[in-house]
C-alpha cells in the first residue's frame, strides 16, 4: 500500500528577459510562499500526500514575470491531485511546465 507516501509536485514557469524577470507563483489566486519557488523560477512543492486537498475542477496554479519593464502572466494550469492504493511510489515526481 503506498498511501500517505510523499510526492514532489514541480512546474516550470518559462521566462526570459534583460533585466531577468522576478518570478512569482499564485495558487487559487493566492501568492505561493517564496521559499517553494527555486532560483530558476520554479515551483517545488514537497511532500505532497493523500492528505492534500482538492476540489473536483483542480487546484488553478499561474505564475508572473516582473522586471522594470513590467509584468506578464502565464496562462493558468489545473492540478488535480490524484493517489491511487498499491500504483503511487515513493519519492515520485510530477513535472509540468507553464509558459
Amino acid at each position: 500500500d503506498a498511501s500517505g507516501q510523499p510526492t514532489t509536485l514541480t512546474i516550470s514557469c518559462g521566462t526570459s528577459g534583460d533585466p531577468t524577470p522576478t518570478v512569482t507563483w499564485f495558487r487559487s489566486g493566492e501568492e505561493v510562499d517564496s521559499s517553494l519557488v527555486l532560483e530558476s523560477g520554479t515551483l517545488s512543492i514537497p511532500n505532497i500526500t493523500e492528505g492534500e486537498s482538492a476540489s473536483q475542477n483542480g487546484i488553478p496554479y499561474y505564475c508572473t514575470a516582473t522586471n522594470t519593464l513590467g509584468t506578464i502572466r502565464s496562462k493558468t494550469v489545473q492540478v488535480f491531485y490524484a493517489f491511487f492504493d498499491g500504483i503511487a511510489a515513493p519519492n515520485t515526481s510530477v513535472n509540468i511546465n507553464v509558459t
